[in-house]
């Protein structure tokens, strides 16, 4: 079964820069910037340059949307060109919803 076919909601494009802060199983803390792939109520995907082990909990936070901040299971990490592809799965029964850009007034 393909990660589209397990996944409970739809994901949408969704373009931004995330801190992503997390232990590895040895206890060494590691940071990176990461770019946000697509969103959906329950999670990301992110683009990042470092793996991440499956089960991981990450924290997570971005200074352009305050509602994408808090702590995350690594689902999946695929290796995509000099990146790996993140599935980051928020616990709690979070349910995000990016808010719009404002819109200019004509």
């Amino acid at each position: 079964m393909s990660q589209s076919q397990k996944r409970k909601q739809e994901r949408e494009p969704f373009t931004a820069k995330l801190h992503v802060y997390w232990q590895e199983p040895g206890g060494r803390e590691n940071f990176a910037l990461a770019t946000t792939v697509d969103i959906s109520e329950s999670g990301l995907s992110i683009l990042i340059p470092n793996r991440i082990e499956p089960r991981t909990y990450v924290q997570v936070k971005s200074d352009s949307h305050p509602e994408l901040c808090g702590t995350a299971s690594v689902r999946f990490c695929t290796r995509k060109g000099m990146n790996y592809n993140i599935g980051l799965e928020f616990g709690g029964g979070a349910k995000l919803k990016p808010r719009k850009p404002p819109v200019e007034p004509v």
